[in-house]
């Protein structure tokens, strides 16, 4: 059984993508869960908080399909290990992409979304560094962090955008984007 706070995460995750973000009311989440409205303050400070949350529990389950056991100093296994996880994710979850592509899009333009934009923007800072160190190492190609990411993730954001329209995402497209986002980064030999 789930407890209190998954339930009203849950009503959350189906009240925001039925209605949006700004849409959205604390009324709405609390009926669709069964909550009180003191057991979701109790839980969290507003739907900003709640969209934080299920944020941060996406990239928790992202991190967990990846697999935490890839050595950080092999580049080729953490961007794929990374991108492949996140497709067998994205594909097995796709409300909660959806919410997480909407908050990603958001997170840069509404203040609500500020602990949204630090999250991502820590998360962000962390995978630049790292990948600093794979170009330190001659492992990758030296390019801008921003264009390395979009190279590495963007066929994958896009895959799984298709994917919350009803498309079936197949092993095989995986395994295409998952090469082609290393190959996209990898240094020349």
């Amino acid at each position: 059984m789930k407890n209190r706070r998954e339930q009203i995460l849950d009503a959350a995750l189906e009240v925001f993508l039925e209605k949006g973000f700004d849409g959205a009311t604390l009324a709405a989440i609390r009926q669709r869960s069964g909550a009180s409205t003191g057991s979701i303050y109790h839980f969290f400070s507003g739907k900003a908080d709640i969209a934080a949350a299920l944020l941060s529990h996406a990239t928790t389950g992202w991190a967990a399909q990846s697999g935490s056991q890839a050595d950080p100093s092999d580049a080729e296994g953490s961007i794929t290990s990374s991108v492949h996880g996140f497709l067998h994710w994205g594909a097995a979850n796709p409300k909660q992409f959806a919410f997480m592509d909407e908050l990603l899009t958001r997170s840069g333009t509404s203040p609500d979304f500020e602990a949204v934009g630090e999250m991502l923007a820590a998360g962000r800072a962390r995978a630049g560094e790292l990948y600093q160190s794979w170009v330190q190492m001659g492992s990758v190609r030296d390019l801008n962090w921003d264009v390395a990411y979009a190279l590495i993730m963007g066929p994958a954001y896009a895959l799984l955008r298709s994917a919350t329209k009803g498309k079936q995402v197949s092993d095989l497209e995986i395994d295409v984007v998952v090469r082609a986002a290393w190959t996209a980064v990898r240094a020349a030999s």
